[in-house]
């Protein structure tokens, strides 16, 4: 899949002739950049008298709300954050994307809770959500930025952004992932977070979880969630904005607790970093097989977010 160019090991530039995409440039020279800033940042020799060189600080492992999942890696999703709700005794209930050193991408309905109000804070770098808060790892959210065209409790255009208080601390632990730009990629997605593990108890998991999952075709899509058509959906699923991910042979999926976290692929073009396809958004159900939840499809948005993260 890479084999069309190598990480150089001195200083000189990674990439010289990837193929720009016609749409979301700013997101993806953000996205080189992040790689070449985080993963392979070019640093000063401990000897003296050396050359500066290229360190490697990429976590992928080996080669699925998650229901049926497996235990991430540490260091495996390092765009991964976690969202919280209240003053004092924090909620931590939903997830979101890191991609830039602002700027967490989340659902519009991770955005607020009827109990505990807006979200408040963002931890990040984190491999389990009882991990204790730093200066380092824990954000205050400072602005709530949610896509114009959403009105709860529609399930239409179910996007925003969170912009922190300060710039995050970022490096080999927690760094941005890419945002899809449209480009056809492959039908398997990866979603990770912290959501219910099981259908029966409403428990978060402690550790980041991750599951693998296919895309629906679109006809499949619309009739499984039909039923919201007269209530949530009045026009159904729009295939534009939304995109289904579930899996057909097993009961792997997300749940509850999972919103807002990313469906991602591991980057088809970009050594080392995440692509983020969708936004989890809801499901009729969660755990069944054959049973298809609902996502934001990213690359909709993606004037939308260039507008507000990279202006």
């Amino acid at each position: 899949m890479f084999s069309h160019y190598k990480i150089p090991k001195d200083c000189s530039p990674i990439l010289s002739n990837l193929t720009v995409p016609k749409t979301g440039q700013k997101a993806f020279d953000k996205c080189l950049y992040y790689q070449e800033k985080y993963v392979y940042p070019c640093l000063d020799s401990p000897l003296p008298g050396q050359d500066k060189a290229r360190a490697n600080y990429c976590t992928w492992s080996s080669e699925g709300l998650i229901v049926n999942g497996e235990n991430a890696s540490r260091g495996e999703f390092p765009h991964m954050a976690l969202l919280g709700f209240g003053t004092g005794k924090i909620d931590w209930k939903c997830g979101g994307t890191i991609i830039s050193e602002r700027f967490v991408l989340t659902a519009a309905h991770c955005t607020k809770t009827a109990i505990r109000g807006s979200v408040s804070k963002i931890k990040i770098g984190i491999l389990k959500s009882s991990e204790r808060d730093t200066n380092f790892n824990l954000y205050n959210v400072f602005k709530i930025h949610v896509h114009d065209n959403y009105h709860s409790p529609l399930k239409y255009n179910d996007i925003a952004l969170l912009e922190t208080d300060r710039e995050m601390l970022l490096g080999p632990a927690a760094f941005p992932a890419c945002l899809h730009d449209g480009a056809e990629v492959s039908d398997t997605v990866i979603v990770s977070g912290w959501g219910q593990t099981s259908t029966r108890r409403r428990t978060m998991s402690d550790v980041l979880q991750k599951a693998y999952l296919q895309k629906f075709d679109d006809v499949e899509c619309h009739s499984y969630h039909e039923v919201y058509r007269h209530r949530n959906m009045p026009d159904g699923i729009n295939s534009d904005t939304q995109i289904c991910f579930g899996n057909k042979s097993n009961t792997s999926d997300t749940c509850g607790g999972d919103s807002g976290g990313p469906a991602q692929i591991k980057h088809p073009k970009v050594y080392c970093m995440y692509l983020v396809i969708g936004v989890t958004s809801f499901g009729r159900s969660c755990g069944l097989q054959g049973a298809p939840g609902v996502y934001t499809r990213v690359s909709h948005y993606l004037p939308w977010i260039e507008s507000i993260v990279w202006p």
